[in-house]
């Protein structure tokens, strides 16, 4: 048997051989699958490889991941879509200024580490540039000698 969730009054798992046409996510060896909750345009994505474990379940609005977990269970994603379907717009928007707020928080970090490596790059070109130059007094006195 398969469970799927369909929406009633609430998001509920369901189990039978088929899902349901009408059913929003459903279990499957190998899938991605998206549904929007239109109160408010947020994406839920769930992509499933059996093989892998992998289970990657997604919250997304306004292009900003609010949730991203590994889901074993549909009821997981049940529960998800029944606490996004009744969220305010308050709580929304607070989760997406933290979500935010992390994201450049990351984009702050990884900056940070670029500037700390074109730091050292730019000290290892000076010391390359001495290098060639060096050569070239080298090579110039070198030639003296053979005169």
């Amino acid at each position: 048997m398969e469970a799927y969730i369909i929406k009633k009054e609430k998001f509920e798992v369901k189990e039978a051989y088929i899902a349901q046409p009408s059913s929003v996510f459903y279990e499957s060896q190998y899938r991605s699958q998206r549904y929007v909750l239109s109160n408010f345009n947020i994406v839920l994505t769930w992509s499933k490889l059996q093989g892998l474990n992998y289970n990657d379940f997604k919250i997304s609005y306004k292009d900003v991941i609010l949730v991203s977990a590994n889901v074993t269970r549909v009821q997981n994603i049940a529960d998800y879509l029944n606490k996004f379907n009744a969220i305010s717009k308050e709580e929304l928007n607070e989760l997406y200024d933290e979500a935010i707020l992390n994201e450049k928080s990351a984009l702050e970090l990884e900056i940070e580490k670029l500037k700390t490596t074109k730091k050292e790059l730019e000290e290892k070109m000076a010391i390359f540039n001495q290098i060639g130059s060096k050569g070239k007094e080298l090579s110039a006195l070198v030639e003296k000698l053979e005169d």
